[in-house]
């Protein structure tokens, strides 16, 4: 997330002084507003304080224009939500938009219980830094563990028959209600044709009650019908990543692919110190938390697998554009494995190419095999040098030649993001090769949609359908 931080700060009011800005561990400059919040809201019952970035007509202010954005929260909600200025407010100004002296400023304002009010005006340049270490708001409920249990859906859920977010195989997401609570949540619909499909239900569920973690996709319930098991997990609103930086007014630069990166490699962290291998990391199960900002969260763990390091795992799963070489070759898997899925998807971030895609997936395949790439001149052109080299570091044939989850986090690349946000406002080229990787994609998911809906055509004519037991 971009955030608007002064060279200088001023007060239009009298009161307590503002702290000093100080660093944390990232080098993002922090500052712990909670003592003028708190002198703002003067802790009356009923006081409110909050915070807003005021651009003016010049400033492109992304999704805001030049109006006003403001957070509110209680004083009760101080200590938890506004002790920092790093506030989840998404991307406040576009990168190189706003570096000129007066086009933005962020004020404080503070109602008292009696309706008197303050403001705080922080003047002077701006400029903008990258909170890498921010990470995502927790799910709107406290982590769970799920145990499937039997029962009718509808009494307890509601789901959205008009809304679908995806679908694949297994069946269907759509968005529903918890009726109780009015709670949106995501509801993965999953066909029970064979034994199977209760067993990978059963997996996924496990997988996902060791995974307490603001980068991973929290699940809420699990509910078994006689013909489908529905998992309700978290709901995220921003949709896919590469959906988000397609769009003509989004200004994606190396700095933004670095905070993208180091949040997916937060998750991945954590999935493999709790034994989990992901083995289907793609863009597709990239999501953003909202429709500004660069907070995402990891989610599908649908083929994930709980991992033995003294046991031999092999899988056959996955898509093939980002399947490692051990996959295709079905040999063992590791945690190295979604470090090569990690390196695809980083590579694809910066260039707009998918490296080892074909015309088929035939042709894919082999060229995973033969783990033959390089850094395209004109795609890459601008691209740093530690970018290229996180990358090389990742696609590696050679399992024990990738850098671990942990490694990635120690990686120049992805650290002194708060300087190189001052000096790398370049636009990436990638945008419109990511466009039209983007486009293909969707045209491919529905040629395959109308295949399938011809195919149920031709078996519902020719009365087949009890025959297949559907």
């Amino acid at each position: 997330m971009f955030l608007l931080l002064p060279f200088d700060t001023q007060r239009e009011t009298q009161g307590d002084p503002l702290p000093v800005i100080s660093k944390s561990r990232a080098g993002v400059p922090r500052a712990p507003w909670d003592v003028s919040l708190r002198s703002l809201a003067g802790g009356a019952e009923g006081g409110q304080v909050g915070a807003r970035a005021v651009c003016s007509g010049e400033c492109r202010a992304g999704p805001w224009g030049s109006e006003a954005q403001e957070r509110r929260a209680s004083s009760l909600e101080l200590e938890r939500e506004w002790h920092s200025v790093e506030m989840p407010w998404g991307r406040a100004v576009g990168p190189g938009s706003a570096e000129r002296e007066g086009q933005c400023r962020l004020e404080m304002w503070g109602v008292h219980g009696a309706g008197g009010m303050q403001t705080v005006q922080l003047g002077g340049p701006v400029y903008l830094v990258s909170a890498d270490d921010v990470p995502p708001p927790p799910a709107p409920f406290a982590h769970r563990l799920v145990s499937l249990k039997s029962g009718t859906v509808n009494s307890m859920f509601n789901i959205n028959t008009k809304e679908m977010l995806g679908g694949g195989k297994f069946g269907e997401v759509r968005t529903c209600t918890e009726r109780a609570t009015g709670l949106k949540l995501a509801a993965k619909i999953i066909r029970k044709q064979g034994s199977k499909d209760k067993e990978m239900a059963m997996v996924e569920i496990e997988v996902m009650n060791q995974l307490n973690h603001r980068n991973l996709i929290q699940l809420y319930d699990a509910i078994e019908t006689p013909r489908e098991i529905v998992l309700f997990m978290e709901f995220v609103e921003g949709g896919e990543l590469f959906e988000r930086i397609i769009d003509e007014d989004y200004h994606l630069t190396e700095v933004d692919c670095m905070v993208f990166v180091r949040q997916i490699c937060d998750g991945i962290t954590f999935m493999h110190q709790m034994r989990v291998l992901h083995l289907d990391l793609k863009p597709e199960n990239i999501l953003c938390v909202a429709s500004t900002g660069h907070m995402v969260k990891i989610i599908d763990f649908g083929l994930a697998r709980r991992y033995n390091p003294r046991e031999k795992l092999k899988v056959n799963f996955g898509t093939p554009e980002f399947l490692s070489p051990e996959v295709v070759n079905y040999d063992q898997v590791s945690y190295s494995t979604d470090m090569w899925s990690l390196g695809v998807i980083t590579y694809m971030l910066l260039s707009g190419l998918s490296p080892f895609l074909g015309d088929d997936d035939t042709e894919t395949l082999n060229n995973v095999l033969e783990a033959k790439w390089y850094f395209d001149e004109e795609a890459f052109e601008g691209i740093s040098e530690e970018a290229k080299d996180f990358v090389s570091n990742l696609i590696i044939k050679q399992k024990s030649g990738r850098m671990s989850a942990a490694k990635c986090l120690q990686h120049s690349w992805l650290n002194g993001l708060a300087e190189k946000a001052k000096r790398c406002n370049r636009r990436l080229k990638s945008q419109v090769l990511l466009r039209k990787y983007v486009m293909r994609r969707r045209w491919k998911k529905n040629f395959i949609g109308v295949c399938a809906a011809n195919r149920f055509k031709k078996i519902s004519s020719s009365g087949s359908l009890t025959a297949l037991g559907v």
